[in-house]
């Protein structure tokens, strides 16, 4: 009973933080003059991938490169398909043209480019790999910023970034607590492993883009959400990526069907853009992005038959 509670009290806190870090993140934008779209991209990405980043360095430290590999694989495709298609099915989720344009397709690029060198080295990511991932990331912040335009409008708020960073903090904290009662109480209920580790776990880790996203569509700031989610894929796949193959070479062979699945996810965000009546993505759209979660979760229990 007790994990009941605090699952339902962190989901509660998480999203409460949720809304102080796009009010603060609206305030910060306007104040550095950069768009709400940035700091989502730089700051709800660097604080809620921290622990996947710790989590992958650690396991590359101790030769298990494999944790490394599906956590930034499997982050990816939740952020997509299970946290855009979850509030797309219930809320109306508009793309900006500038997401159209720009935000999206430069993910698709860097997406397809670093899986098409990773293939062409036989899938494997050593450090000089790795230093020409984080070499992208960083020129990809700077694309992002120079072309996400906001207006120039001062901001008095002194304490806004002291709250900005807080939240990201408390949005990582809470989320924690409540995927670990989850898990606890899966467990108590007997639920099959595969459940637990690509739904509910799957849904914990994506619960800090999930809660920011959710928020910035009741705020009227999707720019701020959808930063949260590119931020964080790019964040994934480059840095931590990266990072970690400067501790260790990563093998990614027997990820080859996952690596073409995050193409394929990064590519339907990119079609429902385009093709979407005035970018709206429509509940249409957001049943098929889940439908290709589900595929996605029967491929991997029909590897582990």
């Amino acid at each position: 009973m007790i994990n009941l509670i605090l699952i339902v009290v962190s989901l509660i806190l998480v999203v409460k933080m949720a809304d102080v870090f796009v009010d603060q993140a609206t305030a910060l934008s306007k104040k550095l003059k950069v768009s709400g779209f940035f700091v989502g991209f730089l700051l709800v990405s660097l604080g809620t991938s921290l622990p996947e980043l710790a989590t992958s360095l650690y396991s590359s430290s101790i030769g298990h490169t494999e944790i490394a590999i599906s956590n930034v694989i499997g982050s990816n495709i939740a952020n997509i398909l299970l946290v855009l298609g979850s509030l797309a099915l219930f809320c109306k989720y508009r793309l900006r043209s500038i997401d159209v344009n720009f935000n999206i397709p430069l993910l698709l690029s860097i997406t397809s480019a670093s899986i098409l060198v990773i293939a062409i080295n036989n899938y494997i990511i050593n450090s000089f790999l790795g230093i020409i991932l984080l070499l992208v990331f960083i020129i990809s912040s700077y694309l992002i910023n120079r072309n996400n335009h906001t207006n120039n409008i001062h901001c008095t708020t002194k304490f806004n970034l002291l709250f900005l960073i807080g939240s990201v903090i408390l949005i990582v904290l809470f989320s924690r607590i409540c995927i670990d009662n989850i898990l606890i109480f899966a467990n108590q209920l007997n639920l099959p492993e595969v459940l637990i580790g690509y739904f509910l776990l799957a849904f914990g880790t994506s619960l800090p883009e999930f809660a920011t996203l959710y928020s910035s569509l009741k705020k009227g700031r999707e720019d701020v959400g959808l930063g949260s989610i590119i931020g964080s894929n790019m964040f994934n796949l480059l840095f931590i990526l990266g990072t970690s193959s400067l501790i260790t070479t990563l093998d990614l062979k027997i990820f080859k069907l996952e690596l073409l699945f995050v193409l394929i996810v990064t590519g339907l965000l990119m079609i429902f853009g385009l093709v979407g009546k005035k970018n709206l993505v429509s509940r249409r759209e957001a049943v098929m992005l889940l439908s290709f979660y589900l595929l996605f979760v029967l491929i991997q229990l029909l590897k582990t038959l």
